[in-house]
């Protein structure tokens, strides 16, 4: 049974009636912003207005529907998906070492000698 994939109702500009285009706007927002490509016209939905304010990104406003903005947004999103995709292949707990493990040999003066030690099948043997 194939089942058919959500989609966002296109919601039309109140000044000029044209198709709003939907902005992430990330920084751990779920909720994406309109904006009419015609007019420049932005419009929020009820109580979006005070959890950009919370979050301090009443002010960046202009900047969410940047070029730039979304990359970031997009790279953030798929970032999470990795984190994600890790956490379920090798479980909370031990991910959770790996990048404690992670983060120690990055730093380590003897990095290299380390890592050819764990790739060693029978590192004692000469």
């Amino acid at each position: 049974e194939m089942s058919i994939p959500e989609f966002e109702i296109a919601r039309l500009c109140p000044k000029d009636g044209r198709i709003l285009i939907k902005y992430m706007v990330g920084r751990n927002i779920s909720f994406k912003l309109d904006r009419c490509g015609n007019c420049g016209g932005v419009w929020l939905d009820a109580n979006e207005w005070e959890a950009l304010k919370s979050r301090n990104l009443h002010d960046e406003l202009n900047r969410i529907f940047t070029e730039k903005w979304q990359d970031e947004v997009q790279s953030e999103r798929m970032s999470k998906n990795l984190e994600n995709i890790y956490r379920d292949k090798f479980g909370a707990d031990n991910y959770q070492k790996i990048k404690d493990f992670k983060s120690w040999i990055d730093q380590h003066e003897k990095q290299a000698e380390i890592l050819a030690y764990l790739r060693d099948p029978n590192p004692l043997d000469l």
